[in-house]
């Protein structure tokens, strides 16, 4: 995951991309229609949603919340946190 960190200190907030996850055997074929062309999304905050990019089918992070914070660290904690749930609520959607 790429993720571009912004912001000082008290004022921390980050925007993430993934490409290539299913490539890379992150995520897994769409459920619906097989597609490949699965994208990670994320709206500036800690949220990230899986989407088929064929279909259309997605799937929001179990997790996340919040916008900005007050250290780097927690900012890309969080991140992360939201990130490893989006892909993890994919793979194992029924």
């Amino acid at each position: 995951m790429k993720l571009d960190v912004y912001g000082k200190p008290g004022d921390f907030g980050a925007s993430g991309e993934y490409e290539n996850a299913i490539v890379d055997g992150v995520l897994s074929q769409c459920p619906f229609c097989g597609g490949i062309d699965i994208e990670v999304v994320n709206t500036h905050t800690p949220h990230y949603t899986v989407i088929c990019a064929d279909c259309g089918a997605k799937k929001p992070c179990a997790i996340g919340s919040g916008k900005h914070f007050k250290s780097r660290g927690a900012c890309i904690r969080a991140h992360g946190q939201s990130f490893r749930s989006a892909i993890t609520e994919w793979n194992t959607r029924a």
